[in-house]
């Protein structure tokens, strides 16, 4: 809430729940702003001169912002404490005519003569314009904004007889988008695809109109599946004549009917949100609104305090010897300066005078350094015990060049181009290849041109949707729609196959086909958890949703959980037959220090240590040490059992190990292996897909991968072998033979990675995994045979696999191939035996200081990679609710992750 005087001067914000002065304003005798304060106390000042002019912004923490203006009394300069200057400058009457960033790059703006924006010219020259025109005595009038490229976009805004406003957006594929507001406050808007979203507001009970609340929201596709929200809101008032006399508020939100609740009880601070399924989740905030506890049942609360400047200090979950505590500590500018994690572990952070962190020590001592120009772009990373990566940028702060540190063999660098609305065109690579990218008329990606040809992409000329991409190898992926949802993907070409997808109103997927055949049916709980999957049945804790157990023919699981949500026992059976028991024992961290495993009625123990990096240092079996490792500054392994084993380059390119020797392109991907006198050769493409190994034995294997740059074949000396279908950017939905025929189907459920049963030759097949997802047992659910058993080390190497090739799915549930023994996750390939990737991290390294090659940070045993781009936990990836997805095509082009990344960063995205 805002409280104004009666000359409008802005006193007070308020928290609208508790009433707490958020806010407060002081003005001097000119009724210029001079203070603010917050409702911890923390003090801005705004320093003025003679004339009223600020010249300085002081921070509650001292630092201070230089002001100054011209002789009119504009803003001239504004000097952040780190003396980097911006600079503005106008035209008669105000204007703002240019505006320099401390690097000195200008942008210029220009006004017709009624002191409209019209025109901005950006450093480089790129120039973006605007165009009005008024039309039927002012009822119609169409602004036309030009890009760099002149690519036009139309917004036509029509005042209706009726009072209703008709507004059009002319998109520049020729589509239009068209919303009618009408004069009582309901919006209808039809998209291109056919989408239909009808829209109502209604007052707030407190606030009315000023507030206006949406109160109803319907969504309809082509094929008329209908979801309709609705919400609404009730208060209590002490005073029915005080608005801040709040003592409840009751939010009441449905989809489609299924209702779920948020009620705010004044005098406790306690939020209590109710879902469609019963499941509660209470919060208790502060005066300030911000939250002190939040308890889920059958888990343990988690608890916030904040010091006397209202940041937060600790975050506690648990009780007694049990409970987890995160402090943060900060320094005098009021920057956080160390977090201590529940271990005691410390990670502190430095700053330069603009607030940007310059170094961060990790607990073990080790340091990253960043470097900044004058605009705050990262010129250089520095990981521990390595030379700088670094990076320059165009005039418009978009990445010119990345250089990572050198290695002695000529050029090194990767540069990027691009066109004057900032959309990337070129990708110049360290081996001379390159990556081109062309656009049409609308501005949407047309083409990328690689050294094997060019991928071409087709738009539905209605909708606008992406309707094809077609490879170099004249293979092509198709795809259809209802309205913004995918219903199907069609492969044609060396792999031929369709998937589609059906969904409810409330646009779930319902079921998924191969080849319009054999659908799998999905269903759902109130909540929206996945509840069913074909024939696999699932259960939920009543309280908090987690996955309990699930069922399959007579092949049934259970699971269990600790206060914090993480797993601590697996148990999977065959009717009274025990097949796979697992249970964990985890630190403060919720790492797994202890794993107790029952296959096929064999028990082990391992027992899993970490050093302060949190790199994984040791393995136990039933109390012997196994094996121990040890790293260099940048998490590059180094020793295996206090034994020496390899060396790397200042790009942490592993160039030995264990006899073997390896070598790199300029660009970072492995490209030979040499080992007893045996070579093994890879060869990559520009997008960085592993597409051909020349095995020792004389065997040539070359993989095939589509537009979206999944892995979709293998072949073997020239015959294909295998194929791939896929529900979405990472799930195989299918494997296909040689012929092209189904030979297997995969079903998910409850996990991101991995699916949860097979049918193949029309028997069914439960695939019985640990909590990173990787196979262990494969079982057959009419008798309870196990027809395959997998066993791994601790990095995922294969130590067991008693029917090789039954299904494809390895370590971590990636893409097994047991010709090379590489694992496939996502945008790159794993060699379990050293614990690393065979290429960079395809992320900008701007992204990440870690180790481009280091797997998951050198923690297997808890965390995973399925994408190859983004570690994720273990814990999460066991009990994950996975809602089938059918994911939107144009999201992963076929083109390396580092350029996919620049594209959808500074080129245009796909509507």
């Amino acid at each position: 809430m805002y409280i104004f005087d009666r000359s409008g001067r802005h006193l007070r914000t308020l928290n609208a729940l508790t009433g707490a002065t958020l806010y407060s304003f002081t003005y001097n005798a000119q009724g210029r702003l001079i203070q603010i304060v917050d409702g911890d106390g923390n003090t801005t000042v705004i320093q003025r001169d003679a004339l009223g002019n600020p010249t300085a912004i002081v921070s509650p923490f001292g630092q201070r912002t230089e002001l100054t203006a011209n002789a009119d009394g504009y803003l001239e300069t504004v000097t952040d404490p780190a003396a980097q200057t911006y600079t503005m400058t106008y035209q008669a009457g105000g204007l703002l005519a240019s505006f320099a960033d401390p690097r000195n790059q200008k942008t210029l703006f220009a006004y017709d003569e009624r002191g409209r924006l019209v025109r901005e010219t950006n450093a480089e020259g790129g120039i973006q314009t605007l165009k009005e025109e008024v039309l039927n005595a002012g009822d119609l009038r169409l602004v036309d904004f030009l890009d760099a490229l002149e690519i036009t976009t139309q917004y036509r805004t029509e005042y209706l007889s009726n009072d209703d406003i008709r507004r059009t957006i002319a998109w520049p594929d020729g589509t239009q988008t068209v919303s009618l507001h009408q004069a009582n406050g309901t919006i209808e808007r039809v998209k291109p695809d056919g989408m239909v979203q009808t829209m109502t507001t209604g007052p707030d009970p407190r606030f009315g109109m000023q507030t206006p609340l949406l109160t109803s929201t319907v969504e309809k596709t082509p094929s008329s599946l209908t979801r309709s929200t609705a919400a609404s809101r009730n208060v209590s008032l002490a005073n029915p004549g005080d608005i801040t006399s709040l003592t409840t508020q009751t939010d009441t939100f449905s989809i489609n009917g299924r209702s779920s609740t948020l009620t705010y009880a004044a005098a406790t601070r306690t939020a209590t949100a109710v879902s469609a399924a019963g499941r509660q989740t209470q919060t208790v905030l502060d005066t300030l609104g911000r939250p002190t506890n939040m308890q889920v049942p059958g888990l343990e609360p988690v608890a916030f305090a904040y010091d006397a400047r209202g940041r937060l200090a600790t975050m506690s979950q648990g009780a007694g010897g049990d409970t987890r505590t995160v402090t943060f500590g900060y320094d005098t500018a009021g920057y956080l300066a160390g977090i201590t994690d529940a271990l005691g572990r410390n990670a502190s952070f430095e700053y330069d005078l603009a607030g940007r962190v310059t170094r961060q020590t990790f607990p073990d001592g080790r340091e990253v350094l960043f470097g900044y120009d004058a605009k705050g772009n990262l010129t250089s990373l520095t990981p521990p015990g390595r030379p700088a990566h670094t990076f320059t940028y165009t005039p418009v702060d978009l990445t010119a060049e990345y250089i990572p540190p050198d290695v002695g063999a000529g050029s090194n660098s990767t540069r990027y181009s691009y066109n004057r609305d900032k959309q990337l065109t070129q990708v110049q690579r360290p081996d001379g290849k390159t990556v081109t990218l062309g656009y049409d008329s609308a501005g949407r990606l047309r083409a990328i041109a690689v050294p094997e040809g060019t991928f071409t992409y087709a738009y539905h000329a209605t909708t606008g949707h992406l309707s094809q991409i077609t490879a170099p190898d004249g293979s092509a992926l198709s795809f259809s729609y209802d309205g913004s949802l995918l219903t199907g993907t069609a492969w044609t070409g060396a792999i031929a196959g369709s998937v589609g997808f059906a969904y409810d109103n409330d646009f779930r997927v319902t079921s998924v086909t191969v080849n319009s055949a054999n659908p799998v049916a999905y269903a759902y709980d109130p909540d929206s958890l996945l509840v069913q999957a074909g024939g696999l049945t699932l259960s939920r804790d009543a309280q908090n949703g987690l996955l309990t157990g699930s069922a399959l023919g007579a092949v049934t699981d259970t699971r269990s959980y600790n206060g914090f949500g993480e797993p601590t026992a697996y148990h999977a059976a065959q009717g009274a037959t025990s097949l796979l028991d697992i249970a964990y024992s985890r630190d403060a961290l919720g790492r797994i220090t202890q794993k107790t495993e029952t296959v096929d009625g064999v028990t082990a123990t391992y027992a899993y240590g970490y050093d302060l990096a949190g790199r994984l240092v040791e393995v136990k079996k039933d109390g012997v040490v196994q094996t121990t490792w040890s790293y260099d500054a940048n998490g590059n392994r180094t020793h295996v059992n206090g034994v020496e084993i390899a060396h790397y380059d200042a790009q942490d390119r592993m160039l030995d190990y264990a006899g073997a020797t390896y070598e790199y392109t300029a660009n970072g991907e492995l490209t030979k292996k040499t080992q007893g006198g045996q070579v093994t050769e890879y060869n990559y493409d520009v997008l960085g897909n592993l597409r051909q190994v020349k095995l020792p034995d004389g065997r040539t294997l070359d993989y095939l991968t589509d537009g979206q740059n999944r892995r979709i074949g293998k072949k073997v000396n020239g015959a294909l072998v295998q194929g791939f279908l896929y529900q979405d950017q990472l799930k195989p939905v299918a494997e296909l033979d040689g012929a092209g025929s189904v030979v297997s189907r995969f079903i998910y459920a409850t996990h991101v990675n991995v699916p949860d049963y097979l049918v193949k030759g029309g028997v069914t097949y439960r695939i019985l995994t640990d909590h990173l997802g990787s196979p262990r047992l494969v079982v057959n659910t009419a008798d309870g045979t196990v027809v395959q058993q997998m066993d791994y080390d601790a990095w995922g190497k294969v130590l067991l696999d008693t029917n090789p090739g039954f299904q494809p799915f390895g370590f971590a549930g990636g893409l097994y191939d047991r010709d090379t023994g590489l694992v496939r996750f996502g945008a790159r390939d794993y060699e379990a035996e050293t614990g690393r990737w065979t290429m960079k991290d395809p992320k900008p390294a701007a992204l990440d200081w870690d180790n481009l090659y280091a797997y998951v940070s050198n923690n297997p045993i808890d965390i995973g990679d399925s994408t190859g781009l983004s570690p994720l936990s273990g814990g999460s990836v066991g009990v994950s609710n996975v809602i089938p997805s059918a994911q939107s095509p144009y999201i992963a082009p076929p083109l390396a992750y580092r350029q996919v990344f620049l594209i959808l960063k500074h080129g245009r995205q796909v509507r």
